[in-house]
């Protein structure tokens, strides 16, 4: 066996290992940070868009693109279940909060 075939199979071991430890290995590696307010689930993913759940997780609906040069991080809640979105751009993070109609986002206030 060459050093290549060796890597080829040392490889797919190590997937199929991973795959029978964690059952859950394709939500790992198709990782979507997610948030819950007032019975709705929203969902973010990194290539800019934010989903919208309103029946548990079933179905989803695109809420907001921002476009693929913008990564959503994750997601807060504040107190009153008020979302904020942390998302990156050009290796710059910065946090958005969804107004109160649940309809558009805006910057969020900084901490103090």
């Amino acid at each position: 066996m060459n050093r290549r075939d060796f890597l080829k199979v040392a490889g797919l071991a190590s997937l199929a290992l991973f795959v029978k430890v964690s059952p859950s290995a394709g939500k790992l590696i198709d990782f979507q940070p997610q948030a819950e307010s007032s019975g709705k689930l929203y969902r973010g993913t990194l290539d800019g868009k934010i989903f919208k759940s309103e029946d548990r997780g079933r179905s989803w609906n695109l809420h907001t693109n921002f476009g693929n040069q913008i990564s959503v991080l994750g997601f807060s809640a504040k107190p009153g279940g008020q979302i904020v979105a942390h998302l990156l751009f050009q290796y710059r993070r910065f946090d958005i909060q969804l107004a109160k109609n649940g309809k558009f986002w805006m910057t969020a206030p900084a901490a103090v």
